[in-house]
């Protein structure tokens, strides 16, 4: 049995709680199950059952919506975690700079980065997002191919596992962050399912234990072959991560989880959904309205009205008085469709959502001035307040998530025969630029630079007019330089 909020199960809770952790349970249920409703537009709010003013009956009410939470959320994922974004690591600014790094550290940041696009680890947008959505998102590292004895062999690889706040039960943590944590999520082997416990706890060396339960929808438990029950890693420190937006949490002091990106929006998002609502209604309610004479329409063999066109809902009403040959005999009723009422109406309530959500007032501005093309100058200045959220966000996401490669490392090290350094404090996050620059501002900065001399002009020509290097080089005259001119800017 399940709870219905998180979807943990009380059998696998029970297990969790025989290990010596007796009060384990998911924090926060009920924010989460209030975030995880905006975020999929799900409810009441969206769709109620009332009563009949008679109190005789009950009728559906049910809104449109374009779901701002979601929106939101898909928004700061795309800021923060993009294609620019990468690993870093101490002793190695950057691959193609021309620096030479140390061989150790240069073998540590080329697994790193093989990892990560092996996993996803950046690129999963949707992890990310629900990290915002619901404040906090957990990835786990695992081990795939190992013996059944919890020792390696030559298949051993390490493997992600991604969790929403709502499979997380956090087991020990302080203002440092969680450092015990048992993880849920859904396992099918042979066709049948199944629900997977791993919990991640310390021993008394402070080195990472992993043990792994299998739980029946039932909640008898079995054990599956190709799962080893417990594995010792040898490895100091959780092999996990709860990441979560630096965001302020008012419902839980000291509490492992984050809080929702629009929770403080949740006012703003009724707002612009119910406007929305309004426009539909408006003009669903607004199609044109045809009176006619009786005599123009057709009746069927029972004698009731043929109404043409019913299958694009066209609204016609007979009229008694009147037939074709009297003046007016088809009118028309064209009611106002309220369409700039409800745009400005929309437009609030999305203006008021960006500033609650730390986007800022003209994040999804409507007016015109918002919609004609901008310097990236302007840009920065309409952005401020989203770039400093930006840089806040990054700090702390960033920083969990470089834990997390680095304990990976420790991993793989330990158990698939990569002789990989030490790396503790020393990889980082490489986030990119979160405003998108103008072409002509990227121009405009890279003939200054060549100007100055910072760069060649065969790599302006050949950036800006697609010609290849050599051609682009010819054009400039460089290539009568010979082998002095460098081949990167």
């Amino acid at each position: 049995m399940q709870d219905r909020d998180t979807g943990v199960d009380y059998a696998g809770i029970s297990w969790v709680r025989s290990l010596g952790y007796p009060d384990a349970g998911v924090p926060m249920r009920g924010e989460l199950a209030k975030w995880w409703a905006w975020y999929r537009a799900t409810g009441a709010f969206y769709s109620s059952v009332e009563t009949a003013a008679d109190g005789k009956g009950t009728f559906k009410v049910e809104r449109i919506t374009m779901n701002p939470a979601k929106m939101a959320c898909e928004d700061w994922a795309g800021i923060l975690f993009n294609y620019r974004t990468t690993l870093g690591l101490e002793g190695v600014t950057d691959l193609g700079d021309g620096e030479v790094p140390e061989d150790a550290a240069q073998a540590a940041l080329d697994w790193m980065l093989q990892w990560s696009k092996d996993v996803g680890l950046l690129t999963r947008s949707a992890s990310f997002e629900r990290c915002f959505a619901l404040g906090s998102y957990g990835f786990a590292l695992g081990l795939e191919g190992l013996r059944a004895d919890g020792e390696p062999d030559e298949r051993t690889q390490v493997v992600l596992h991604r969790h929403d706040a709502r499979e997380i039960v956090p087991l020990s943590w302080d203002d440092d962050g969680c450092t015990e944590a048992a993880f849920v999520s859904g396992v099918t082997v042979g066709g049948r399912r199944y629900t997977q416990w791993a919990v991640y706890t310390l021993d008394e060396d402070g080195c990472c234990v992993v043990r792994t339960a299998h739980f029946l929808g039932n909640g008898r438990r079995v054990l599956l072959d190709g799962f080893a029950t417990e594995v010792r890693t040898g490895v100091r420190g959780p092999l996990f991560r709860i990441v979560r937006p630096e965001i302020d949490n008012v419902y839980e002091a000291r509490s492992p989880f984050g809080v929702s990106v629009f929770d403080a929006a949740i006012g703003a998002v009724v707002l612009a959904d119910g406007a929305v609502d309004n426009a539909w209604k408006d003009l669903f309610l607004g199609q044109k309205m045809l009176f006619v004479p009786e005599d123009m329409l057709a009746r069927d063999k029972n004698g009731n009205y043929i109404v043409p066109r019913a299958a694009d809902q066209q609204l016609f009403l007979a009229r008694r008085d009147g037939n074709v040959v009297q003046p007016h005999g088809v009118d028309e009723y064209n009611p106002d469709l309220r369409t700039e009422d409800n745009r400005r109406a929309v437009s609030l309530g999305l203006q008021l959502f960006g500033k609650r959500c730390g986007l800022g007032m003209r994040y999804y501005a409507l007016d015109d001035a918002a919609d004609r093309p901008k310097t990236a100058k302007e840009v920065g200045a309409d952005n401020a307040e989203l770039m400093r959220n930006a840089k806040k966000h990054e700090q702390a996401m960033g920083a969990q998530m470089a834990r997390l490669v680095e304990s990976a490392c420790a991993l793989a090290s330990r158990f698939c025969g990569e002789a990989l350094p030490d790396v503790s404090g020393k990889a980082c996050i490489v986030f990119g630029d979160s405003v998108i620059q103008d072409e002509d501002t990227e121009r405009e900065r890279m003939r200054a630079d060549v100007a100055a001399g910072l760069v060649p002009a065969w790599k302006y020509a050949a950036t800006y007019y697609g010609v290849d290097p050599e051609t682009a080089k010819e054009w400039t005259g460089e290539s009568a330089l010979g082998d002095d001119v460098p081949e990167e800017a």
